[in-house]
């Protein structure tokens, strides 16, 4: 009799798959006669997503997840036969999201960080630089960025990467790789004096735009300045332009020791004026053993002053 052991059933290879691959279905049905007809049903993301005919059928699944499939075949009678979660299609990764992290660096910068939403159905991320001397460390949704001291400027893009392939790449995040500025020039060097217990020196080829000089915390816009206050022995400084780059130190200052104060020379005795004598004179002593004043030793002499102004042994002295 017409749909007696109508009996429908199906096969299909593979069963797993990546989003964007085919599956074969074949109609295994018992009882069908050349009257008998079919309808297919593959399931969401299917293409194509029905089919009247016996088969077999490629179908490409588009979408990942569990496939629901059926078939009902009609000949008199009916029968179908529906297979739940018979096909499982594992997805690409999505679509990356926006990358976020430091978008001006410096030349030599190290372990600067980058980062992008998780990507769904990603086992891995790939990170790409398309300028120099950039080293990316990671696999996952945040990485960090060695810039070697020749880096350029480039532009940084990800994917989801799973068994399956590549996702949809992100948009390119511009990163600006800067020049370091070149170390400080050493200019005039003042040293301590008696007078003044610190030395100076003037720093010279300080880069265009705001800067500020270290140690010390300086800042400007000049192209030099002078370091004041520092005090005996060997001073390095570094420059930071205004893109936050610091240069190299600079060469070694040295500054000298404040020389010595000697201390003041010893009144002695006082010869007045008297009416043959119209001037006085004063013994003074106390000079370092050696030293010279005006080509004499001056602990062998002894000096007038006329007039009694003492202050100008004191004048002449230092």
């Amino acid at each position: 009799l017409q749909g007696c052991g109508l009996n429908a059933d199906f096969t299909a290879e593979p069963r797993t798959l990546c989003a964007g691959s085919s599956v074969v279905f074949s109609n295994t049905s018992l009882g069908t006669t050349g009257n008998t007809t079919f309808a297919w049903n593959f399931g969401d993301g299917a293409t194509p997503a029905t089919a009247s005919a016996a088969g077999p059928h490629t179908v490409t699944y588009n979408t990942g997840g569990s496939k629901t499939v059926s078939l009902t075949i009609t000949d008199g009678a009916s029968d179908t036969e529906t297979k739940t979660g018979y096909i499982t299609v594992n997805p690409l990764p999505a679509a990356a999201g926006t990358i976020t992290g430091t978008p001006s660096v410096c030349r030599g910068s190290s372990n600067v960080s980058y980062s992008v939403p998780v990507i769904s159905g990603a086992t891995s991320y790939s990170w790409v630089y398309s300028g120099q001397g950039a080293t990316i460390s990671g696999t996952t949704n945040t990485v960090t960025i060695n810039f070697s001291a020749s880096a350029t400027s480039g532009t940084l893009t990800v994917r989801g990467v799973n068994s399956c392939g590549n996702g949809t790449l992100s948009q390119g995040y511009a990163i600006t790789v800067n020049l370091l500025p070149p170390a400080p020039g050493v200019g005039e060097i003042t040293h301590p004096t008696c007078a003044v217990a610190t030395g100076s020196v003037v720093l010279t080829g300080l880069p265009a735009g705001n800067w500020t000089v270290n140690p010390g915390g300086i800042t400007g816009s000049t192209p030099t300045v002078t370091m004041s206050g520092l005090a005996s022995g060997t001073h390095r400084f570094t420059v930071t332009n205004s893109y936050g780059c610091t240069s190299e130190e600079s060469a070694a200052i040295v500054i000298n020791a404040r020389p010595a104060i000697p201390t003041a020379p010893v009144i002695g005795a006082v010869t007045q004026p008297t009416c043959a004598v119209s001037t006085g004179s004063v013994g003074i002593s106390g000079f370092l053993y050696g030293k010279r004043f005006r080509g004499r030793n001056v602990h062998l002499y002894r000096y007038r002053c006329i007039r009694m102004r003492i202050a100008c042994f004191e004048s002449v002295y230092n």
